[in-house]
């Protein structure tokens, strides 16, 4: 690790009451910030992560106290929990302005995306926290929109501009019909905008996916990682937007997939008749938010066009895939 970083983090660690530092490794990271783990003296390893998608205070007090919260409950897996600083808060601010915070390190392997084996565990975990989630009362408010919040007025002005950067731009005009495909999708489900809203409402993870358990060997799910988007949204959400990152993994684009997760889902909580019936909508809401996420991305500079091409394709794919079996899905 170069000096200067090591520096830097060291700095960030200097505001937590820790024993020595024994080293810092850079292990594995995530898309949107960046992880670093410090190995202490006396042989703990914490987690430490520094934002570099936001600088909003306001947005960590909602992620932070939602865990606190939630490490009160026994929870049949394990989640961070974040460390306090010398001052008593959950964060700090490092040397260049970005807010950082610590982690309990918890142990497990990330599973591999294809791991489709893993479908009914999926869903159990899902039904797990949503029913620990329901039980939140939290005083700050959601940092983050619901999904549904995509649809709307604006939708029009969306699309066209999505299409003639899709037409205009020389690496991106092969998937040009893909991003129509996806676009059209999205002014469809403008009619559903209201049954969505009427959905039981409460705090909902908003990105439970492989991307963000921690497994056993053996396949038992560990720990559930990275609430920074949790919000509250329709409950049903929290297990569209799991089933959408299942169908967009490789091998995925299956029904069985979709029987395992709903299986296990139901094995620790009900799915109402009103949820299952917008399944496939809120599943392509979850896949269009993820191709205007990548979309902003493109736009402001921070992602290559390979990514959002990969990005468009998967999300058509499974947006394809749903409208040719909402019937079935509506029926399970």
């Amino acid at each position: 690790m170069h000096a200067m970083n090591e520096a830097y983090y060291r700095a960030i660690l200097a505001a937590y009451p820790l024993p020595p530092v024994s080293q810092i490794e850079a292990r594995e990271s995530g898309m949107n910030n960046t992880t670093r783990y410090a190995v202490l003296e006396d042989g703990q390893t914490i987690v430490l992560r520094i934002y570099e998608n936001h600088r909003s205070t306001l947005k960590l007090a909602a992620e932070h106290e939602l865990l606190l919260q939630l490490a009160q409950q026994q929870l049949p897996f394990l989640i961070p929990c974040p460390l306090r600083t010398d001052q008593g808060r959950t964060w700090t601010t490092a040397n260049d302005g970005k807010l950082a915070a610590l982690f309990t390190y918890l142990p497990g392997i990330k599973p591999a995306a294809d791991r489709h084996d893993l479908s009914y565990a999926y869903g159990q975990v899902v039904g797990q926290l949503t029913q620990a989630m329901e039980k939140l009362q939290l005083e700050a408010a959601p940092a983050y929109p619901p999904y549904d919040e995509l649809l709307g007025p604006d939708t029009e002005e969306v699309a066209a501009t999505a299409r003639n950067l899709y037409a205009s731009d020389p690496a991106l005009t092969a998937l040009a019909e893909e991003a129509d495909f996806l676009l059209n999708i999205l002014a469809a489900l403008n009619r559903y905008a209201d049954a969505i809203r009427c959905l039981n409402r409460q705090w909902i993870h908003g990105d439970v996916s492989f991307a963000n358990v921690l497994i056993e060997p053996e396949g038992v799910i560990r720990a559930v990682l990275d609430f920074e988007f949790a919000t509250r949204d329709s409950r049903a959400m929290e297990l569209a937007v799991c089933l959408a990152e299942q169908l967009s993994a490789p091998g995925g684009l299956s029904l069985t997939v979709i029987h395992e997760l709903l299986a296990g889902y139901r094995s620790v909580r009900p799915l109402e008749s009103e949820e299952l019936k917008l399944l496939p909508e809120l599943l392509q809401l979850r896949k269009l938010d993820v191709f205007l996420h990548f979309l902003h991305r493109y736009q402001e500079g921070l992602d290559p066009a390979p990514v959002l091409l990969d990005q468009t394709r998967k999300s058509a794919a499974v947006c394809r895939f749903i409208s040719s079996h909402a019937d079935h899905i509506r029926s399970l």
